[in-house]
This record gives structure tokens, C-alpha cells and sequence, in this order.
């Protein structure tokens, strides 16, 4: 589920419920913003899959081929795949 899906499956959540009224859906401390879910989404997908790009991405890269969980063909695509 994207950001997009995720917000508007909040959204038909909040309008379900027996206490709706529109100002929910404009109040952010009950529908969060667009930006707030993206950056949730940003946090929960580094902290669970790892960082996908930049710096961290070949620095894991590179953690993997020393300890020999990687392999070099890897650490190729890691960084072409960046320029």
C-alpha cells in the first residue's frame, strides 16, 4: 500500500465511524497530512527494508561483500545504479 492508498484508507475509516463530521477530515491531528505520512512511511521503510539510496545503500553494500554475504556483482549494481 502506498501513501496515497494508506491516507484514503484512513479516510474511509474516519467516515465509517458513528461519530463522523467533516472538520475530522481537515483536523491533521486526526487525518494526518499528506507530508506526515510520507515521512512515517520514509521512517517505517528505513528502519524495516534498510536505506535505498545515497551513501548508506553502497556503504551496506559494502559491509555485505567484506563479510562475504555479498558479492562484488552487487556492489556494482549498487553504484551504477545511483549515477
Amino acid at each position: 500500500m502506498g501513501i496515497a492508498e494508506a491516507r484514503t484508507f484512513h479516510e474511509i475509516k474516519l467516515v465509517l465511524q458513528s461519530n463522523f463530521s467533516e472538520s475530522m477530515l481537515a483536523d491533521a491531528a486526526v487525518n494526518p497530512t499528506y507530508s506526515t505520512v510520507k515521512q512515517w512511511h520514509t521512517i517505517w521503510r528505513t528502519e524495516h527494508l534498510g536505506p535505498t539510496d545515497g551513501f548508506e545503500m553502497i556503504a551496506v553494500s559494502v559491509l555485505l561483500l567484506l563479510t562475504g554475504r555479498g558479492s562484488y556483482g552487487q556492489l556494482l549494481f549498487s553504484k551504477s545504479a545511483h549515477h
